[in-house]
Protein backbone atom coordinates (compact mmCIF):
# COMPACT_ATOMS: atom_id res chain seq x y z
CA UNK A 1 0.00 0.00 0.00
CA UNK A 2 2.79 2.23 0.48
CA UNK A 3 4.34 2.17 -2.24
CA UNK A 4 1.13 2.70 -4.00
CA UNK A 5 1.08 5.59 -1.96
CA UNK A 6 4.47 6.43 -2.98
CA UNK A 7 3.29 6.30 -7.05
CA UNK A 8 0.80 8.09 -6.67
CA UNK A 9 2.51 11.15 -5.08
CA UNK A 10 4.98 11.10 -7.62
CA UNK A 11 2.39 10.99 -10.52
CA UNK A 12 0.90 14.65 -8.34
CA UNK A 13 4.21 16.18 -8.42
CA UNK A 14 5.22 15.44 -11.62
CA UNK A 15 2.11 16.41 -13.69
CA UNK A 16 1.94 19.51 -11.11
CA UNK A 17 5.55 20.01 -13.10
CA UNK A 18 4.23 19.39 -16.35
CA UNK A 19 1.65 21.68 -16.03
CA UNK A 20 2.57 24.14 -14.52
CA UNK A 21 0.25 25.43 -12.40
CA UNK A 22 2.24 28.17 -10.55
CA UNK A 23 2.15 29.61 -13.64
CA UNK A 24 -1.47 30.07 -13.89
CA UNK A 25 -2.53 33.90 -13.69
CA UNK A 26 -4.40 34.92 -11.02
CA UNK A 27 -7.17 37.09 -10.90
CA UNK A 28 -6.79 38.74 -7.49
CA UNK A 29 -2.87 39.79 -6.70
CA UNK A 30 -1.33 39.77 -3.69
CA UNK A 31 -0.54 42.16 -1.25
CA UNK A 32 2.42 40.44 0.27
CA UNK A 33 3.52 39.68 -3.78
CA UNK A 34 6.63 41.37 -4.35
CA UNK A 35 6.92 39.58 -8.32
CA UNK A 36 6.45 42.69 -10.55
CA UNK A 37 3.51 42.69 -12.71
CA UNK A 38 5.26 43.20 -15.64
CA UNK A 39 7.16 39.99 -15.56
CA UNK A 40 5.31 37.01 -16.64
CA UNK A 41 7.22 33.36 -15.96
CA UNK A 42 6.96 31.64 -19.57
CA UNK A 43 6.22 27.47 -19.06
CA UNK A 44 6.28 25.90 -22.81
CA UNK A 45 4.07 23.38 -21.37
CA UNK A 46 1.54 25.60 -19.71
CA UNK A 47 -1.56 26.20 -21.58
CA UNK A 48 -2.27 29.31 -19.80
CA UNK A 49 1.07 30.37 -20.17
CA UNK A 50 1.80 33.34 -22.65
CA UNK A 51 4.14 32.06 -24.31
CA UNK A 52 3.97 33.45 -28.15
CA UNK A 53 5.18 29.77 -29.48
CA UNK A 54 2.13 28.27 -27.98
CA UNK A 55 -0.84 27.37 -30.17
CA UNK A 56 -3.14 27.39 -27.55
CA UNK A 57 -2.52 31.25 -26.61
CA UNK A 58 -1.38 32.49 -29.80
CA UNK A 59 -4.20 31.79 -32.41
CA UNK A 60 -2.20 32.65 -35.54
CA UNK A 61 -1.24 29.62 -37.89
CA UNK A 62 1.79 28.54 -35.91
CA UNK A 63 2.89 26.68 -39.30
CA UNK A 64 3.61 29.67 -41.31
CA UNK A 65 5.43 31.55 -38.80
CA UNK A 66 7.27 28.54 -37.76
CA UNK A 67 7.90 27.29 -41.34
CA UNK A 68 12.02 25.96 -41.86
CA UNK A 69 12.02 27.45 -45.69
CA UNK A 70 12.22 25.12 -48.53
CA UNK A 71 13.59 22.17 -46.34
CA UNK A 72 10.84 20.00 -46.20
CA UNK A 73 7.58 19.75 -48.78
CA UNK A 74 5.51 20.80 -46.45
CA UNK A 75 7.47 23.79 -44.93
CA UNK A 76 8.30 25.21 -48.64
CA UNK A 77 4.86 25.25 -49.53
CA UNK A 78 4.18 27.29 -46.29
CA UNK A 79 6.77 29.29 -46.77
CA UNK A 80 5.53 30.28 -50.54
CA UNK A 81 2.08 31.01 -49.37
CA UNK A 82 3.55 33.29 -46.48
CA UNK A 83 5.27 35.13 -48.93
CA UNK A 84 2.85 35.11 -51.60
CA UNK A 85 0.28 36.79 -48.92
CA UNK A 86 3.12 39.23 -47.92
CA UNK A 87 3.78 39.82 -51.95
CA UNK A 88 7.63 39.55 -51.62
CA UNK A 89 8.05 38.47 -55.69
CA UNK A 90 12.43 38.81 -55.50
CA UNK A 91 11.99 35.58 -52.54
CA UNK A 92 9.16 34.06 -54.13
CA UNK A 93 11.43 33.45 -57.62
CA UNK A 94 13.80 31.39 -55.22
CA UNK A 95 11.16 28.89 -54.19
CA UNK A 96 10.70 27.71 -57.68
CA UNK A 97 12.88 25.70 -60.45
CA UNK A 98 14.90 27.98 -62.88
CA UNK A 99 12.41 27.70 -65.70
CA UNK A 100 9.36 28.94 -63.95
CA UNK A 101 11.50 31.84 -62.23
CA UNK A 102 10.65 34.11 -65.07
CA UNK A 103 6.80 33.43 -64.78
CA UNK A 104 6.95 35.34 -61.35
CA UNK A 105 5.99 38.91 -61.48
CA UNK A 106 4.25 41.48 -59.60
CA UNK A 107 0.77 40.74 -61.52
CA UNK A 108 1.14 37.19 -60.97
CA UNK A 109 1.59 37.18 -56.85
CA UNK A 110 -1.28 40.16 -56.83
CA UNK A 111 -3.43 37.62 -58.86
CA UNK A 112 -2.00 34.91 -56.47
CA UNK A 113 -2.61 36.76 -53.58
CA UNK A 114 -6.25 37.24 -54.64
CA UNK A 115 -6.85 33.75 -55.12
CA UNK A 116 -4.63 32.05 -52.40
CA UNK A 117 -5.21 34.61 -50.05
CA UNK A 118 -8.66 33.47 -49.00
CA UNK A 119 -7.60 29.98 -48.67
CA UNK A 120 -6.48 28.13 -45.28
CA UNK A 121 -2.96 25.81 -45.34
CA UNK A 122 -4.63 22.99 -44.90
CA UNK A 123 -6.87 23.58 -47.83
CA UNK A 124 -3.86 23.52 -50.12
CA UNK A 125 -1.60 20.70 -48.58
CA UNK A 126 -3.18 17.77 -47.64
CA UNK A 127 -0.94 14.99 -48.77
CA UNK A 128 2.43 14.62 -50.63
CA UNK A 129 3.28 11.77 -53.17
CA UNK A 130 7.59 11.08 -53.29
CA UNK A 131 9.09 10.16 -56.58
CA UNK A 132 11.84 10.38 -58.10
CA UNK A 133 12.22 12.26 -62.40
CA UNK A 134 15.42 12.29 -64.65
CA UNK A 135 17.53 11.38 -61.33
CA UNK A 136 15.68 14.27 -59.09
CA UNK A 137 13.61 13.82 -56.01
CA UNK A 138 10.01 15.03 -56.44
CA UNK A 139 7.55 15.63 -53.97
CA UNK A 140 3.91 15.83 -55.44
CA UNK A 141 0.88 18.12 -53.28
CA UNK A 142 -2.52 17.51 -53.42
CA UNK A 143 -4.82 19.47 -52.21
CA UNK A 144 -7.86 18.82 -50.18
CA UNK A 145 -9.96 17.75 -52.30
CA UNK A 146 -7.59 15.25 -54.46
CA UNK A 147 -6.22 17.85 -56.93
CA UNK A 148 -2.32 18.30 -57.70
CA UNK A 149 -1.57 21.48 -56.51
CA UNK A 150 2.34 21.56 -58.16
CA UNK A 151 5.49 18.93 -58.12
CA UNK A 152 8.54 20.07 -55.96
CA UNK A 153 11.80 19.08 -57.04
CA UNK A 154 14.15 18.63 -54.46
CA UNK A 155 17.15 20.99 -55.81
CA UNK A 156 20.33 21.84 -53.70
CA UNK A 157 19.00 20.39 -50.80
CA UNK A 158 16.02 22.82 -51.24
CA UNK A 159 12.27 21.78 -52.24
CA UNK A 160 11.48 23.95 -55.17
CA UNK A 161 8.30 24.44 -56.70
CA UNK A 162 7.76 23.59 -60.71
CA UNK A 163 4.86 25.08 -61.19
CA UNK A 164 3.14 28.18 -60.82
CA UNK A 165 0.53 26.93 -58.47
CA UNK A 166 -0.96 30.15 -57.41
CA UNK A 167 -3.06 31.69 -60.36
Amino acid sequence: MSKLKLIFSLCFVLSFILIGCGDRPSSKPSATSTKSTNTKTINPMNPYSTNPMNPLTNPTNQLIKTVKGLSTPKSSIAYQLTLIKEGDVEKLKACFTERQKKSITADAVTQGKKEVGKMKFEELYNSEKMGEYAGKKTCKIKMKGGRTLTTLVLTDGKWLADTIWFK
